[in-house]
């Protein structure tokens, strides 16, 4: 009966100051130093409207933008997930030829033409933001060409929302900041808009190694998932390309 004070004195302590005080430091901190990266790292149109987050992959089909990984899950916030097959599965084998397939043909090349690994497997979470330089440089032509722009010019911004890998982690390219800066890519003045989001941009993830900017992955999905569930219908989604 002694310690029964003592030690609701300590559970009540410990409870006040690591899910009250201990959160509240971090949640302040992060907002005061940290602003975009708190609020879920959104993505805004022209007129201040949320379509997206720079670490939540949404579904592309129109040949004019990138596409992100494969998601087994359909890009879905709830649930999110990998399909769990091993490699000895005839069903991931079936998958994988399949997206082989529809990506070659979609991009116009020859049957034994590589594909980068990343646009064949989906990834754990189903909702990655980030492609690697070679997936990148595959889809560089057909973004191009589609648009009608030099292929020069849209090397050129993949380059400016290039993410480091820094010691640990793989160099990168976010496809949700290049696709939103695409769409800018045609408009009078764009030079100087892309300039200005880049800048915005790099002040975020260019200093930042990979490893670190996924480190924050957790806390910036539970901030912006329930505006993503409202968002739905966001104007850069459009029918997937791909099954799975």
């Amino acid at each position: 009966m002694k310690w029964t004070f003592p030690n609701l004195r300590l559970f009540l302590s410990l409870a006040v100051i690591t899910g009250g005080i201990y959160p509240l430091v971090v949640t302040l901190v992060s907002l005061i130093f940290f602003p975009h990266q708190a609020h879920g790292s959104l993505i805004r149109n022209e007129r201040g409207e949320i379509i997206t987050s720079e670490l939540v992959a949404q579904p592309f089909i129109s040949a004019k933008y990138f596409w992100p990984r494969p998601s087994a899950g359909e890009y879905a916030t709830m649930p999110s997930g990998a399909s769990n097959l091993s490699w000895t599965s005839g069903k991931l084998v079936r998958t994988v030829a399949e997206r082989r397939a529809a990506l070659l043909k979609a991009h116009s090349l020859p049957e034994k033409t590589p594909v980068p690994a990343d646009m064949l497997f989906a990834s754990g979470s189903g909702l990655e933001p980030f492609i690697s330089p070679e997936a990148a440089e595959f889809q560089l032509n057909r973004v191009a060409s589609t648009r009608g722009v030099p292929p020069e010019k849209i090397r050129k911004l993949v380059s400016e929302h290039f993410v480091r890998g820094g010691i640990l982690g793989e160099n990168v390219v976010n496809v949700m900041t290049l696709n939103a800066a695409l769409d800018v890519i045609d408009r009078p003045g764009s030079e100087n808009i892309l300039a200005e989001k880049s800048s915005g941009i790099s002040r975020c993830l260019g200093s930042a190694s990979f490893s670190g900017y996924r480190g924050g992955f957790l806390i910036g999905f539970l901030s912006v998932w329930p505006n993503l569930l409202k968002n739905r219908d966001n104007k850069l989604a459009g029918v997937r390309y791909a099954a799975g």
